[in-house]
């Protein structure tokens, strides 16, 4: 995590010759000012978080856009991994009634434009699968000692080539170092993806408010579960499980009054 970090951070422009690029064309951005639930709701959201350089555009608007993150075709919103980053509102983004978990979907994006976060989920499972394997490549001491047996033909080892030439010498050090400390320490892609999409669903919550909203954007139903539908949910979903944890939690009520709100014990 670490290293994608400082990867971002100092190499976005080496990178950008190699992600795709989303064209936004104006009249695909949708105003936090405008009309409709959507840009109600996305309004909303930037004020809880802060101002951002993200542009939120409508899908029907762009052009073809298939080489984004696999995402489902009932999702509300997609992420894409760009400077500066793109969040594009999918169809059901514009026919939902459910402000509540409107708000939850875009704080949860908007949390996933971050750095720590952009990587995991605004990329596809291969492209990041690539990106991490050009950066062992290039920086890891036991992957880079295997550079001879590299065909430079190789799209991941013409990456590694590159970003070893290009990048600023501060972040190349960084990466060199980050890898020497941590030589021995295994990187679980999915592991990591998960931790980031679940500290979505909390920046998610904490905006929104509304544990029952959350459940239904996370279940992707229309109806929220509970009873003993929830409980076989949450067994069964390691993300539901995490939600409904952190929304009894200390965290949880203090994040709630640090925005302005006062949490109620129930009587």
């Amino acid at each position: 995590g670490a290293a994608l970090l400082a990867l971002l951070d100092g190499g976005m422009p080496i990178l950008a010759e190699y992600l795709p690029r989303l064209d936004v064309p104006p009249e695909a951005r949708i105003s936090p000012l405008g009309e409709g639930l959507l840009a109600q709701c996305w309004g909303e959201v930037l004020k809880r978080l802060g101002m951002s350089k993200v542009a939120l555009v409508a899908h029907h608007a762009l052009a073809a856009h298939d080489d984004g993150p696999e995402t489902a075709d009932d999702e509300w919103l997609e992420v894409r991994c760009q400077q500066p980053p793109v969040i594009i509102a999918r169809a059901p983004a514009f026919e939902v009634t459910d402000a509540d978990g409107l708000r939850f979907a875009l704080a949860r994006a908007l949390y996933s434009t971050r750095p720590e976060a952009l990587f995991a989920i605004g990329l596809r499972r291969a492209t990041l699968s690539k990106l991490v394997s050009a950066m062992l490549q290039a920086f890891h001491p036991r992957h880079s000692r295997r550079k001879h047996h590299q065909r430079p033909e190789d799209d991941v080892a013409r990456l590694g080539q590159e970003l070893l030439r290009k990048l600023p010498m501060r972040t190349s050090r960084q990466l060199g170092q980050l890898f020497k400390d941590h030589e021995d320490e295994p990187f679980d892609s999915r592991q990591w993806r998960a931790w980031i999409r679940r500290a979505g669903n909390r920046v998610g919550l904490a905006v929104a408010g509304d544990l029952a909203a959350a459940i239904r954007v996370v279940s992707r139903s229309p109806v929220t579960a509970t009873g003993e539908v929830l409980v076989q949910a949450a067994q069964a979903d390691d993300d539901l499980r995490d939600l409904i944890a952190f929304s009894a939690s200390a965290s949880y009520a203090a994040v709630r009054q640090q925005l302005g709100h006062e949490i109620r014990a129930r009587g």
